[in-house]
């Protein structure tokens, strides 16, 4: 319908023989001022030498006859283009969405181009905290939606498993080994008292600390995504990655680009050359290579797969790398701006309207497992992703949990859930669901065309969030969907009209449950890209 409209004002505009300009509709901000407008006159008014609301009279003349379907195009305010619709163009759009079903949101936009997107990467030091939690929706669901844009997603986690806090945590794995056998050990200074070190210790059965415990650690890790509903491509270790050809051979590019200089043993990046506030150590003084050397090969090794497009999601504490990683792919003779780097802030879980104290080497902290085992999988997903990824986020553990329309997440599962108890009902009243017996004549209340109008800015929705790679939209969407049918559904009770299973009117009965199907087919389609579930049949306990 908008790609219709956005035609004809171009045409129209072409015919008043002024310059091509964006043709863009929106949703007017007050009712009563249409269905659609458009700002296009003020963007022609500088070349038709014209005021705005004059520009805008000629093109609504050049409109005329108005199709059809176009119910009303007026002249609003300095300029502004209002447009109302006909009520039997939107039932005719439901007939799209019900067409296409689960494909319905899909575009072309990403043309089946190849991106790889690297998320949670979280030391196999311990188990996942809250972040890598937010992290893993925040990644898997932005994956989901990319593909329904037309990209060719790759789900990567890399595992750290070189280094000191490597080094720290296989000796506090020994020394809660020996405790274990009854012998005196001590956590090395800096390194893990987490309790889950003392199960893990009783585990070993050979003394070979480090890799038996980054094998268990890395297991652990898998489950807990797993069991989040987060499956990656490939899991890439960071010591395979630096004892392979590919690791010396990028540095040799970058020595050999002049980017690498020697200063008091130690080999540094000129990263200050790209816009970093300092250079960068590549290799230290006593040979030991940093992280930052292998994050720099990784990153060409990436391209280096004929990824069109990469996107990592750093967590809270690594701002600092953001400029020198974009450092390291231009040096490399990359496109900088064909890498993406999002930041996934701190989450800080609240209990009784307290902060839940956390600290992963100290033992004391909420993992992962523990999240999910108290509020589910489902809460957890919807609660990361009702806010943006770059924002610092307050759980509210108590809120999660509820079973009520008081949580979110449950509110929009709902929603699903009662219009499927609304098709069983039906059937109770031998009502046989009949897409085909629905009538436009029927579709007559406004709110009908309100949800209508709901339902087809689902698209754009999903075209948004994969542009700006932020996803909280889309659960802030499902709500506002959810609100919008509960509203429309509880007037039945005060009016007759809204009545949707009604056995003496069966054209108005399969016209409303045509509509619900295809508000039940949105948000099945919605909470899927989430990763949350929709569920057939819930009870609110309030």
């Amino acid at each position: 319908m908008k790609r219709k409209l956005e035609k004809l004002l171009a045409d129209a505009v072409e015919r008043l023989k002024w310059p091509p300009v964006p043709v863009t509709l929106e949703l007017p901000k007050q009712k009563g001022h249409g269905d659609l407008a458009t700002p296009a006159a003020f963007l022609l008014a500088g070349p038709a030498k014209k005021s705005p609301r004059d520009v805008a009279a000629l093109i609504v003349e050049k409109l005329k006859p108005l199709p059809a379907w176009i119910e009303k195009a007026e002249v609003a305010g300095p300029g502004f283009i209002n447009f109302t619709i006909h009520g039997s163009a939107y039932f005719e759009a439901l007939g799209n969405i019900f067409k296409q079903k689960g494909k319905f949101g899909s575009s072309r936009w990403g043309e089946g181009k190849k991106i790889i997107l690297e998320f949670v990467s979280a030391n196999p030091t311990g188990p996942l905290n809250v972040v890598s939690a937010r992290a893993a929706a925040v990644g898997d669901t932005l994956a989901k939606i990319l593909k329904k844009a037309g990209f060719k997603p790759h789900c990567e986690f890399y595992v750290n498993d070189v280094g000191h806090q490597i080094d720290l945590f296989a000796q506090s794995l020994e020394a809660r080994y020996r405790e274990a056998k009854g012998e005196a050990a001590a956590i090395p200074e800096g390194g893990y008292h987490g309790e889950y070190l003392k199960a893990l210790a009783k585990k070993l059965t050979r003394t070979d600390f480090k890799k038996e415990g980054l094998k268990a650690m890395v297991a652990w890790q898998k489950e807990s995504l797993k069991n989040f509903g987060v499956v990656f491509d490939r899991w890439l270790h960071q010591s395979a990655l630096m004892k392979g050809p590919k690791f010396e051979k990028t540095l040799s590019v970058l020595q050999n680009k002049g980017h690498l200089y020697e200063q008091e043993g130690a080999l540094f990046f000129r990263t200050t050359a790209f816009g970093d506030d300092k250079d960068r150590v590549v290799r230290k003084s006593g040979g030991e290579y940093s992280y930052f050397a292998s994050d720099i090969v990784y990153h060409a090794d990436k391209f280096a797969r004929k990824f069109d497009r990469a996107v990592d999601l750093f967590g809270p504490d690594h701002h600092g790398y953001v400029a020198r990683t974009q450092a390291g792919v231009q040096a490399l003779g990359f496109d900088p701006a064909r890498l993406t780097i999002l930041i996934v802030q701190q989450v800080n879980l609240v209990r009784g309207g307290k902060v839940v104290k956390m600290s992963k080497r100290a033992g004391e902290m909420v993992t992962m497992d523990d999240l999910l085992e108290e509020v589910g999988k489902d809460s957890a997903r919807f609660f990361f992703l009702m806010r943006s990824g770059n924002t610092h986020l307050d759980f509210d553990l108590d809120l999660a949990k509820k079973q009520s329309l008081d949580n979110p997440v449950f509110y929009v599962q709902y929603a699903h859930a009662r219009i499927a108890s609304v098709f069983r009902k039906a059937r109770e009243y031998k009502i046989k669901f009949r897409p085909a017996a629905a009538r436009a004549d029927f579709f007559d209340l406004p709110e009908e065309k309100e949800l209508v109008k709901r339902l087809l800015e689902y698209p754009e929705v999903l075209l948004r969030a994969a542009k700006e790679l932020e996803p909280h939209g889309l659960a802030f969407y499902c709500l506002d969907l959810a609100k919008q049918f509960q509203s429309y559904y509880s007037r039945a009770k005060e009016d007759p009209r809204y009545r949707v299973v009604d056995p003496d009117n069966l054209p108005r009965a399969q016209t409303k449950l045509y509509l619900l199907k295809n508000i039940q087919i949105v948000l099945q389609n919605a909470l899927g890209l989430m990763g949350i579930s929709a569920p057939e049949r819930m009870e609110s306990k309030e």
